[in-house]
């Protein structure tokens, strides 16, 4: 039968719920830089969500000039879930100021001021 010894209160080993290891060691497979790049990988893909479309780009880009107003940026407000007629909410500055779109699933627009 293996010896059991006392367990000193306060000393988390290398396998207990209390947290990183106190030698500074980091777990097999992760460097320093890996959390950092974990991040920027994930900010990315979130910035690249709000992406607008450059085929959407180009649609309001008509949209405003047949307006007769010029095109200046466009930001997505917000992506409507699938079950949604319209696509997305849009907010287009022009020359004149800056308006909201709605672009429907069927590629048409409204305009709201």
């Amino acid at each position: 039968m293996p010896e059991v010894g006392p367990i000193q209160p306060g000393k988390p080993g290398r396998g207990s719920p209390g947290g990183a290891p106190r030698d500074g060691a980091l777990p097999a497979g992760e460097s320093p830089g890996s959390f950092k790049a974990h991040l920027n990988a994930k900010l990315t893909a979130r910035r690249a969500k709000k992406a607008v479309p450059t085929a959407h780009v180009e649609e309001m880009m008509r949209f405003i000039n047949k307006m007769g107003e010029a095109f200046e940026s466009v930001r997505l407000v917000t992506k409507y879930p699938p079950i949604e007629k319209d696509d997305a909410l849009y907010e287009v500055r022009t020359d004149r100021g800056t308006h909201r779109l709605i672009r429907s699933r069927d590629g048409s627009y409204t305009v709201f001021n």
